[in-house]
């Protein structure tokens, strides 16, 4: 166990690998910066706010391994900054999550974002392997680009593509999207085919 006491930081801009051997392994109580690689290896890893709070700010780098990366007790993860994210074989879970920017690629894994989910204009959310679940009923702003060439898209509700966005598609597919799209933008079905089970709306823009 590491904590951080009541103004600790650990600032990881190098490569963090919690591996295999070893017990339980927690991180309490301090901000952890994150523009490096966080491994972990089969195992699990913990951040917890325990007296003092917790909150995990990944500005830049990768979240990769088959292990698990754990927020307890009210610990935050917050996506900051404008660097390169990759998940790559985590499951991560954020509710309401802005992408302010810079980019955020899922490669493997998964990451749960329930809630309203919205990519500003600038930012680019990328799904190229895993899983991206919204749940239910939610909305996935768009105003800067959303693209899709590999992994899953689940949850239903409503995506807006503003003036500013650009909805790609280019995965060998096929695939279908539980949402209704109501778009001022740009939809591109650059490869493979995209079925919609919900409505197409196309107020401005394009479509193709």
């Amino acid at each position: 166990r590491v904590s951080g006491g009541h103004v600790g930081t650990f600032d990881n801009r190098g490569t963090l690998v919690r591996s295999t051997s070893g017990g339980a392994f927690t991180l309490e109580g301090m901000t952890f910066e994150n523009s490096g690689s966080v491994d972990i290896q089969s195992v699990s890893l913990a951040m917890v706010a325990g007296v003092n709070p917790f909150d995990f700010n990944w500005s830049d780098g990768a979240l990769s391994g088959t292990g698990s990366l754990d927020f307890i007790g009210g610990a935050r993860l917050n996506i900051t900054g404008s660097g390169t994210r990759v998940l790559d074989g985590l499951s991560l879970s954020l509710n309401d999550l802005t992408l302010g920017m810079g980019s955020l690629e899922v490669r493997g894994g998964t990451f749960n974002a329930s809630g309203n989910t919205t990519i500003s204009d600038g930012a680019s959310l990328s799904l190229t392997g895993g899983t991206l679940e919204t749940g239910t009923s939610a909305i996935l702003d768009i105003l800067g680009v959303f693209a899709m060439s590999g992994g899953q898209l689940l949850g239903d509700g409503v995506v807006n593509v503003s003036n500013t966005g650009q909805f790609n598609y280019s995965s060998t597919g096929p695939d279908t999207l539980d949402f209704d799209i109501n778009s001022a933008g740009s939809v591109y079905v650059e490869n493979g085919v995209l079925n919609l089970s919900g409505n197409l709306v196309q107020n401005a823009g394009l479509t193709t």
